[in-house]
């Protein structure tokens, strides 16, 4: 994506952005003590143990760093050095770095200050040196306890062999296999009294590793800690500020990623494979006002008018290539939406003000019968309407047609509710051709396409296809089926309205603003009888009150010249030709 589509994406979920930063700011704020802790500086120092050479069977080094880290060794550190915390969390200050190859273990401690860290070394050094001390002297001593109690049983065994030989003897019996069973205790009695004297004359048990250099508080060094987090209440917010926007960035790309809904005109496009004829922003205004006539110089009015521009110049679009586009002035058009609420309704009734501002005699045909609204719009009873006209065959279009606030533009209402929607079917078309008759401009309000089956019945009748989709609501699967369902009828498509969007950008917002005094522009005025211009001596305002009243002055100034008498083709209000009736031909007013 470019750049200006990322713009685009978080100017339109700004809200995720800032609720990230938001939460990462409130967060930082609220976990930092208002007074920074003084940042104290460590020391560590380290006590070298080496393997006891004189030792028979010294413990690994694997065990030794168990035993310097976990179990008794801590707590006896802890107890001599009055350290209040947990002994676990004094061995966590403790770092090992043994040497299989020359057989030593450094025992590095870190502290407040040198001594500290000095004092704290040398404690887990000796500490474990007397207990691995202590656990081989108890070895000894199991160990010789278990040979005196063997060699006491051996005593017995062979005590009570001899009463029983003696007594064999006496009684002239044979005492040759309780000898051979005395001489074999007598055996296992040497062999034990043996191990019982090796232990004895063995060296005093020891740890199995000696220190090889103390810890000293001279030759403590100060830590030098990698980064470490400011400890300020703003410093440490500020870092979450920019924290959460780089989250609040992820949240947004992340949420554009999942949602399936339609936000711009590129990707409206895209889902639709129909051009975007207008795009009109997001007003606030109420349901039932028509902005193209309550405020015809906004922007969304503006819009309106630059629909009935592409529909008037546009060709229609047959989606799939089944055929070839019409170009020119549809007589007929059918509003239609892929789901409730996109603003059909709304589209329907200001593209007829657009149409009667050019000139036009509108026909709006209210032919959603599920949710009729276009009556609301126009300040019209809703009924007798058309599916009165479509239950009675006697009836005709024109006697429910009613005329509007609005100049140029008449209703036919929906009517009352239709008993049998296979009435839309039997006879819609037939009043679409009834209704041709009685306007320049026939504009179809009909219920949501994938909603219901009306607007399909009437597609074949009509000029032009006009589909609306709303920002933020109407997703990709609805304008892919929508799509479909079009293609497969070979609607005559004009395009796509896409209504609710972000609204003009950069400069181009500030131009719609109406001024309390619109500043005076001069015009160009054509005089009668002469092919040449000059610059008028009187100025008007562009879009001031006399506005209206030249232009119609200068479409009913009479011509003379070679092209007197011409027939040509009317002029709306925008200098665009109409249909084609008969009439003088318009001056032109360059600006």
């Amino acid at each position: 994506m470019e750049a200006h589509e990322y713009a685009r994406i978080i100017r339109r979920r700004w809200r995720v952005l800032v609720a990230c930063l938001l939460v990462a700011g409130a967060a930082a704020w609220v976990t930092t003590p208002a007074e920074p802790a003084d940042d104290a500086v460590t020391y560590e120092a380290t006590h070298q143990l080496i393997r006891d050479s004189s030792a028979t069977a010294p413990p690994a080094l694997a065990s030794l760093s168990i035993f310097v880290k976990t179990g008794e060794v801590p707590r006896r550190v802890a107890d001599r050095i009055d350290f209040d915390g947990e002994p676990a969390v004094l061995a966590s200050q403790v770092s090992l770095e043994p040497d299989e190859t020359v057989g030593t273990l450094g025992i590095t401690v870190t502290g407040p200050s040198p001594s500290e860290a000095a004092e704290r070394a040398n404690s887990f050094a000796e500490e474990t040196l007397a207990y691995l001390g202590e656990e081989a002297q108890q070895l000894q001593q199991d160990q010789l306890g278990r040979l005196n109690e063997q060699l006491s049983t051996l005593q017995v065994e062979i005590d009570s062999l001899d009463e029983r030989i003696a007594d064999a003897e006496s009684a002239g019996g044979s005492s040759g296999v309780l000898q051979a069973e005395r001489d074999s205790k007598l055996r296992q009695y040497g062999a034990a009294l043996d191990q019982q004297q090796q232990v004895l004359n063995a060296a005093a048990p020891s740890a199995g590793y000696v220190t090889l250099q103390a810890a000293l508080p001279d030759l403590a060094s100060a830590v030098e800690g990698g980064f470490s987090p400011p400890s300020s209440r703003p410093a440490r917010t500020a870092i979450a500020l920019v924290v959460g926007l780089l989250l609040g960035l992820a949240a947004v790309l992340v949420t554009e990623r999942l949602d399936t809904r339609l936000n711009t005109a590129d990707a409206v496009q895209a889902a639709f494979g129909l051009p975007v004829v207008a795009e009109v922003p997001r007003v606030s205004i109420p349901d039932d006002v028509v902005i193209a006539k309550a405020d015809p110089a906004s922007a969304a009015a503006e819009a309106y008018r630059t629909l009935r521009a592409s529909l008037v110049l546009v060709p229609t679009v047959i989606i799939g290539g089944r055929g070839a586009g019409t170009r020119g002035e549809p007589e007929v058009i059918l509003v239609t939406s892929p789901a409730p609420g996109d603003g059909k309704t709304t589209t329907v009734a200001n593209l007829a003000t657009a149409f009667a501002e050019a000139g036009r005699s509108v026909l709006v045909m209210g032919c959603d019968f599920r949710r009729p609204e276009v009556h609301r719009l126009f300040g019209v009873d809703p009924r007798p309407g058309i599916s009165e006209v479509l239950m009675d065959a006697r009836r005709e279009l024109a006697s429910v047609v009613r005329p509007t606030m609005t100049d140029g533009v008449q209703v036919a209402p929906s009517g009352s509710a239709l008993r049998s929607f296979g009435d839309v079917a039997n006879a819609g078309r037939a009043l679409v051709g009834q209704a041709r008759e009685l306007a320049d401009v026939v504009i179809i309000d009909t219920a949501p396409i994938l909603a219901t089956n009306d607007a399909t019945e009437l597609i074949p009748a009509v000029d032009a296809v006009v589909v609306v989709a709303r920002a933020g609501k109407t997703s990709a699967d609805s304008a892919r089926r929508t799509k479909t369902l079009l293609e497969r009828l070979a609607a005559p498509t004009a395009g796509v309205v896409l209504i609710g969007t972000t609204g003009a950008e950069g400069s181009y917002a500030d131009y719609y603003t109406t001024r309390s005094e619109p500043a005076p522009r001069r015009r160009r005025v054509r005089r009668p009888g002469s092919d040449k211009t000059r610059l008028g001596e009187r100025l008007e305002p562009w879009h001031g009150p006399d506005a209206a009243a030249l232009r119609q002055a200068a479409l009913n100034r009479p011509r003379t010249g070679p092209a007197a008498g011409a027939q040509a083709r009317d002029v709306d209000a925008s200098g665009r030709p109409g249909r084609g009736r008969p009439g003088p031909a318009p001056e032109r007013l360059d600006p």
